[in-house]
């Protein structure tokens, strides 16, 4: 005979059943048999006219009398007329407050360059996100610029934009390229921050919409002063120091030594009356020059040699006049005249009128 009102589940029972489905215990509690013989604890109640489920976590954690007093408890919160899915929302949230007021900045930075580092191709950026951020080299010493010193012990669900001001600001006049990207690294560790739960709310440290309200842009702050132009006589010594250094800028500065003229093949420098390093803009000519002997000297590579050997051809010979000198003909009045039909017709037209 079936056990009526509530605990209807003996401990055999639920150690034998096997049959898919929702097996009662009573007073909204279940024991749920997925398809693949897994069981679980369900609480099943009605609010707002519609039917909820409610997990309360699998057989294997949670036992039989376990998960009778958790149904009694939420039982009671339906008693009161609070949903209990609701509230147990809110005590999460609440979780995540506590959390959030334990996870200081320091400790967001932490986690976000261990997070990234690994997609960080270039050592330079790893060491320039923990110098800014963490005031510590990539051995954890100490460094003379602790920039976000003011935000470390702060927890991250407080920081506002007036904290952030405190640190970038001074550096805005004086070091407007490192404020910059101080900012823009201060946004991310906080984006991740907001993700990851510890915090809510709008990113204080965003630009667009925000601190642009505050902070004059970068590019107007000081005009940009670019470094020195070397010397075209110092760069035989200068190409040796460049091919000892091992880094993808170092060779994209030395192919763009190598290859230079060619972007420069409509200029003419050091002409008769002017300087060694004057450059003129002259009306556009055609040399067949071959610059093989020249970027020998400069040290090119044998690729480099072939691409300005080529261009320099291709600059002295255009394909068109290729084609015409290799079907035999020098100059384009020397093609046979072609006519089509209407053009026939038309002269014996004019042959008639006469």
């Amino acid at each position: 005979m079936a056990r009526r009102g509530i605990h209807r589940l003996t401990e055999r029972k639920i150690a034998r059943v096997t049959r898919r489905g929702l097996h009662g215990d009573g007073g909204g509690l279940y024991l749920q048999v997925s398809p693949t013989a897994t069981k679980s604890w369900i609480f099943r109640y009605e609010h707002a006219g519609r039917a909820h489920l409610m997990g309360l976590g699998s057989l294997d954690v949670v036992n039989v009398e376990e998960a009778r007093d958790e149904a009694l408890k939420l039982r009671k919160l339906r008693h009161t007329g609070v949903d209990p899915l609701d509230h147990r929302r809110a005590e999460r949230a609440k979780a995540a407050l506590a959390a959030a007021s334990t996870m200081t900045f320091i400790d967001a930075a932490r986690g976000y360059i261990a997070a990234h580092r690994a997609g960080w191709k270039s050592g330079t950026h790893a060491t320039q996100w923990i110098m800014t951020l963490l005031g510590e080299t990539l051995e954890g010493e100490k460094t003379a610029n602790n920039y976000c010193a003011k935000l470390h012990p702060v927890p991250v669900q407080s920081i506002d934009h007036n904290l952030v001001l405190q640190v970038i600001e001074p550096l805005w006049h004086d070091k407007p390229e490192t404020a910059s990207r101080l900012r823009g690294r201060i946004e991310q560790v906080l984006g991740w921050a907001t993700v990851k739960g510890y915090r809510s709310g709008d990113n204080p440290a965003r630009w667009r919409g925000h601190l642009d309200k505050l902070l004059p842009a970068v590019g107007k702050v000081r005009d940009v002063k670019h470094h020195a132009a070397l010397p075209h006589a110092e760069l035989p010594a200068f190409l040796p120091k460049l091919r000892a250094e091992d880094s993808t800028a170092a060779r994209a500065l030395e192919f763009l030594i190598l290859t230079r003229r060619a972007h420069r093949r409509h200029y003419r420098c050091g002409s008769r009356g002017q300087a060694a390093d004057a450059v003129a803009a002259p009306r556009p000519r055609i040399e067949n020059v071959d610059h093989s002997e020249n970027q020998k000297r400069r040290g090119a590579s044998s690729a480099t040699l072939r691409l300005s050997v080529c261009c320099a051809r291709n600059h002295a010979h255009p394909p068109s006049a290729r084609r015409r000198r290799c079907a035999g003909v020098s100059r384009p009045s020397d093609r046979p005249a072609t006519f089509g039909k209407h053009d026939a017709q038309a002269g014996e037209a004019r042959q008639r009128a006469r």
